[in-house]
């Protein structure tokens, strides 16, 4: 909306005042929804680093476990025990909203079945490797929940970062031009139509009375 095109009336300089009024009002709420995204954004990037550092312990142990059992017990049994050991997860989703932006919340519960093999040859290193590995898939899970909230949250952030530049650098300078143009214009015009006033009065002053 360049200022040119703007017919300098009265009723455009009301309505333009509305929409500058209106669009510094937008650019306000944008630019705190845009540092309240910013600032979740960061805490989740904090938050994905310490489930990574955990999970890569877990698995450590998981896996340094599971050696452990392959060397008591050896491999072919360590196998055919993992066949017998089942376990189901069961995974809910919720929905959160952060600024508008619907995150996920996901809950993983772990239901044990009876151990189908007899405690005797196998090791403790055994259990505390599927433990671990419980653990891991939980921090896994975890883990696809922060990772799918950021990229949400860091995706709308751009967006709203793209609304903010437009109103701050577009739209508000082009209503700020384009009012000044009109109060211009019409403040020259107001000077005009009083020059033309007091040159008519003149006229009429100097006209021979009779």
């Amino acid at each position: 909306m360049a200022s040119y095109k703007v017919s300098p009336t009265r009723s455009n300089l009301l309505r333009l005042k509305k929409q500058i009024d209106f669009a510094r009002e937008g650019y306000e709420l944008l630019e705190q929804k845009r540092e309240v995204l910013i600032s979740e954004v960061f805490h989740l990037i904090g938050s994905a680093e310490n489930i990574r550092e955990e999970l890569q312990q877990v698995l450590e142990e998981a896996f340094e476990a599971l050696k452990q059992a392959n060397i008591v017990m050896g491999m072919t049994p360590v196998r055919r025990v993992s066949y017998a050991s089942g376990a189901e997860a069961k995974v809910s989703i919720k929905e959160n909203s952060v600024m508008g932006v619907v995150i996920p919340e996901i809950e993983v519960c772990f239901k044990d079945y009876p151990l189908d093999y007899s405690l005797f040859g196998t090791c403790a290193a055994l259990d505390i490797a599927r433990n671990a590995f419980k653990r891991a898939l939980a921090k896994v899970i975890e883990m696809a929940e922060i990772y799918t909230s950021l990229s949400r949250l860091a995706e709308e952030a751009k967006k709203t970062q793209i609304r903010v530049n437009a109103l701050e650098n577009v739209f508000i300078p082009q209503y700020s031009h384009a009012i000044r143009y009109i109060e211009e214009t019409l403040e020259e015009r107001e000077r005009e139509e009083m020059y033309a006033r007091k040159l008519s009065k003149g006229r009429l002053d100097a006209l021979p009375e009779g």
